[in-house]
């Protein structure tokens, strides 16, 4: 039997907001339309890596875009369970070991997946979290402000760099910048991956 691929992207603006072509946008928004939750990785309000449910598609647009560490996975397993079992269409986007987790989860707790859809990236590794913070206080410190807002692959500059961008409480921005390259550097090199990555 031939198995079939398919690559697909947005023609509008959402491919500007996506870190690649917006596929997320457009599977989310499917299952959105047909009542379903979606779960992905998003920044909390202190700049940790989480995964979170959104049932509507304004709460999918936090899950755009690259992030680079592991998320928290913390309390989802749960809350897939439970949607599943009351017929919810659940969409779950993340690492490749993160879908395994999910799947080995459902399976010891004979969970039904036929509303289930796993939608992996092609994932270079994970950043580990610790790395992150200690990344944030220097550059924080070395800044004097607090981060709002970054974006590992930021577009509206030459993208295929893979440009970052960084926005300070105190109004101050740096593109691309010495400061801010430092930790893509630091995320290509591999040398500060999860263990397990190489595994």
């Amino acid at each position: 039997m031939k198995k079939k691929t398919y690559a697909f992207r947005h023609k509008n603006e959402v491919l500007l907001e996506s870190s690649s072509g917006g596929a997320f946008t457009a599977l989310a928004n499917v299952i959105i339309s047909r009542g379903g939750i979606v779960f992905g990785a998003c920044f909390d309000k202190e700049l940790n890596v989480v995964h979170k449910k959104a049932e509507t598609i304004e709460e999918c647009f936090k899950f755009r875009g690259s992030k680079y560490i592991q998320s928290s996975m913390t309390g989802v397993y749960i809350q897939i369970k439970e949607c599943l079992e009351n017929g919810r269409i659940v969409l779950f986007t993340g690492t490749p070991c993160q879908i395994k987790a999910v799947k080995n989860y459902c399976n010891k707790n004979s969970i039904n997946i036929d509303n289930l859809v796993l939608v992996d990236i092609i994932c270079h590794g994970a950043m580990r979290p610790d790395v992150w913070q200690k990344f944030r206080q220097w550059i924080e410190g070395k800044h004097h402000s607090r981060i709002v807002h970054i974006n590992f692959r930021y577009k509206k500059t030459r993208w295929h760099s893979y440009p970052i961008h960084i926005e300070f409480e105190n109004g101050k921005v740096l593109t691309n910048t010495f400061d801010a390259r430092r930790f893509n550097e630091l995320f290509f090199s591999s040398i500060a991956l999860l263990n397990g990555c190489y595994k």
